[in-house]
């Protein structure tokens, strides 16, 4: 799932989706 941290203002979400980024 690919979401925008900004789209998304959930803290747990962001943090996840910035570790996949980093990640990927």
């Amino acid at each position: 799932e690919r979401r925008d941290p900004r789209a998304a203002p959930d803290p747990r979400r962001g943090a996840a989706a910035r570790r996949a980024r980093a990640a990927a």
